[in-house]
C-alpha cells in the first residue's frame, strides 16, 4: 500500500510556476534566472527549472488545454533547461503565447521565440548574445540557439550569429522590424523609466524594471485576421500571428536552403583551388623529371660517343698493329669508322689482302708498279666508303 501511495506521489504533478492550472489560459511565470545557477554569494540557487517546467506544460496539454499563456522577464540561464523548455513548447499541442513584459535575454529571449504568438510590451526588450561557460563546445551550442533564432525570425542562420556575437538588444519596435515578435502592445500611458531604452543597461536591469510595472499590464486584446489563409494550409480563425509565423517559417526554409547552397559553392571552389594547386604541383613535377631525364640522356650520349670513340680508335690500332694498313692512314680509317660504324668498317678492312712476307728490295719499276697499287687500294677504299655512306642513306 505504501508503494503505491508513493507511485501515485510520483506521478502527481505540482504547479511551481503555473499560477493557476484550473484556468482555461493558465499563465505561466519565467520571473527570475533560468536554471541552477551560483549566485553573488557563491551559493548554487535554483530558478525557473526546464524539467519542472517541462512537466508542467505537459500535464496542462493532458489536462486538456487549448492554450496557455508565459509571461516572460528573465535575464536568462542555463541552455540545457532553456532546451528543455523551447523543445517542449515547439512539440506539444498546446498554443503557447508568449508575453514579454520586461526583458527577454540570452535563453529567455529564445525560449520568447518558442512561443507561437509573441507578444511584447512596448517598454520590453529583447537581448540575444553567445553563450558563456563551456568553451570546447561554445561553437556548437552557438550554432543550435542561432538554428532556433532563425527558425522563428524567419533571418539566416549567417545574420544570427553576428547579432549574437554583438551582444544586440532590440527595443520592441525593433523587434519587430526584424521579425523577434509578432504584436507590440502598448502599456497604455505607464511611464517607463528612461533607461529602459538604453542599450547599454544590463540585462538585470530590465528584468528589474519589468517586476516594477508587472502588475500595471492590462489584459491581451485579441485581434481577429481575415486574411485569407488557405495558401498556408492555416484554419479560417488563424490569428495574424500565426500567419505571420508562418511565412517566417518558410523563409527560414528558403535561408536554410540558401545558407547550403553557399556553402556547397564554398566547398567547390575550395574543391577547384586544391585541385589547381595539385595540377600545378604535378606539372612542376613532370618539368624536374623532364629536366633530370634529358640531363641523363645527355650525359648516356655523351658516354656512348666517347665509347664509340674509343672502339673506333682501338679497331684501327688492331690493323695498324698487324700490318694490314699503315700507319699514316689511321686517321682516314678511323673517320671511316666513325661514318660506317664500327662494325662495318671493321668488315672493310678485314677484306684487305695481308702481306706478312717482308718484301725485298724494289727496282724502281716495282716501287712504281708499289705507288700505283696503294694509290688503287686507296681509291677502292674510298668507293666503298662513298657506297656504304649511299646504302646507309637508303
Amino acid at each position: 500500500m505504501r508503494c503505491c501511495v508513493g507511485l501515485c506521489e510520483f506521478y502527481i504533478v505540482k504547479f511551481i510556476y503555473t499560477i493557476d492550472p484550473n484556468e482555461a489560459k493558465p499563465v505561466i511565470l519565467i520571473n527570475k534566472h533560468i536554471g541552477r545557477i551560483t549566485n553573488a554569494r557563491g551559493e548554487m540557487e535554483d530558478g525557473v527549472m526546464g524539467e519542472q517546467l517541462q512537466r508542467e506544460l505537459l500535464e496542462l496539454e493532458r489536462l486538456g488545454k487549448e492554450g496557455v499563456e508565459i509571461w516572460i522577464n528573465s535575464p536568462g540561464g542555463m541552455v540545457s533547461d532553456g532546451w528543455s523548455i523551447y523543445g517542449t513548447i515547439r512539440n506539444s499541442k498546446l498554443h503557447v503565447t508568449g508575453l514579454n513584459i520586461g526583458i527577454a535575454a540570452s535563453t529567455a529571449g529564445w525560449i520568447f521565440e518558442a512561443c507561437h504568438e509573441r507578444i511584447m510590451m512596448d517598454y520590453s526588450i529583447v537581448m540575444m548574445h553567445n553563450p558563456h561557460g563551456d568553451e570546447a563546445g561554445q561553437k556548437e551550442y552557438t550554432k543550435s540557439i542561432a538554428t532556433m533564432l532563425a527558425a522563428r525570425t524567419g533571418k539566416k542562420n549567417n545574420d544570427v550569429v553576428k547579432l549574437m556575437k554583438a551582444t544586440t538588444y532590440m527595443t520592441a519596435d525593433e523587434a519587430f522590424k526584424n521579425g523577434f515578435c509578432d504584436i507590440v502592445r502598448e502599456s497604455n500611458g505607464v511611464e517607463v523609466i528612461a533607461e529602459a531604452h538604453n542599450m547599454a543597461a544590463t540585462a538585470d536591469s530590465f528584468w528589474i524594471q519589468g517586476n516594477e510595472i508587472l502588475n500595471s499590464i492590462l489584459p491581451v486584446k485579441k485581434h481577429k485576421m481575415n486574411q485569407v489563409t488557405n495558401l498556408l494550409n492555416l484554419g479560417d480563425d488563424a490569428s495574424e500571428a500565426a500567419i505571420i509565423a508562418e511565412i517566417r517559417k518558410l523563409q527560414s526554409r528558403v535561408n536554410e536552403m540558401e545558407d547550403a547552397e553557399k556553402e556547397n559553392e564554398d566547398k567547390l571552389n575550395e574543391y577547384e583551388t586544391e585541385l589547381a594547386a595539385l595540377n600545378k604541383r604535378h606539372e612542376a613535377e613532370m618539368a624536374a623529371l623532364k629536366e633530370k631525364y634529358d640531363a641523363l640522356k645527355k650525359a648516356n650520349d655523351a658516354a656512348e660517343k666517347a665509347r664509340n670513340e674509343d672502339d673506333c680508335c682501338n679497331m684501327v690500332e688492331a690493323f695498324v698493329n698487324v700490318g694490314r694498313i699503315k700507319a699514316e692512314t689511321k686517321e682516314k680509317w678511323i673517320h671511316t669508322a666513325r661514318t660506317l660504324g664500327v662494325a662495318e668498317a671493321k668488315t672493310l678492312l678485314e677484306s684487305l689482302p695481308l702481306n706478312i712476307i717482308a718484301p725485298k728490295p724494289l727496282d724502281a719499276a716495282q716501287r712504281e708498279g708499289v705507288k700505283t697499287l696503294v694509290t688503287s687500294v686507296d681509291e677502292w677504299r674510298e668507293e666503298w666508303e662513298d657506297k656504304m655512306v649511299e646504302k646507309s642513306k637508303r
